[in-house]
């Protein structure tokens, strides 16, 4: 009766570390405890980031320092990176399903089909672009805009609706 116990509890064990590791809880992979770490770090950057860089998660919220094995993924321009291999592959499963903020500004025409937030509505409305949509050049960026209303407003005073 004990060695059965005892497999029964190895096996609880080997379950329980593997589901921890599985999302980097367990494994320390990119999670630093030490006093030094932020509660808190961007879900999305605009650019690829170094290693050392603090990131959160955006599939389980876990803050971590990006290493060189991170698992990420650029997504509607912007670059995530996840705790581990599981919280990625639920992000790419569905990135859909997750508040991701499209870019409010491109360096270059887009072509349709790529997402973008309109930079004067207050709610960040997220569109599709398309040969309807209104867009204006303003100092090298391209601003693609919901509706004519809100091009209106932007190009009455840029520098309003300009956060970056």
């Amino acid at each position: 009766m004990k060695m059965r116990n005892s497999c029964l509890l190895v096996a609880v064990i080997t379950i329980a570390v593997s589901i921890c590791t599985s999302c980097g809880g367990g494994s320390g992979m990119n999670q630093d405890t030490s006093p030094s770490a932020p509660t808190t770090a961007p879900k999305a950057f605009d650019e690829a980031m170094p290693v050392g860089t603090w990131a959160t998660c955006p599939d389980c919220g876990m803050v971590l320092k990006i290493a060189a094995d991170t698992p990420s993924v650029q997504y509607h321009g912007k670059y995530y990176y996840f705790c581990s291999g599981m919280c990625k592959d639920h992000f790419d499963a569905d990135p859909t399903s997750y508040k991701v903020a499209a870019p409010k500004a491109f360096d270059h025409a887009m072509p349709d089909g790529t997402w973008a937030t309109c930079p004067v509505c207050p709610s960040g409305m997220e569109f599709q672009i398309d040969s309807t949509r209104p867009m204006t050049e303003y100092n090298g960026k391209f601003y693609y805009f919901c509706k004519a209303m809100c091009q209106e407003n932007f190009n009455a005073n840029p520098e309003s609706y300009i956060t970056e």
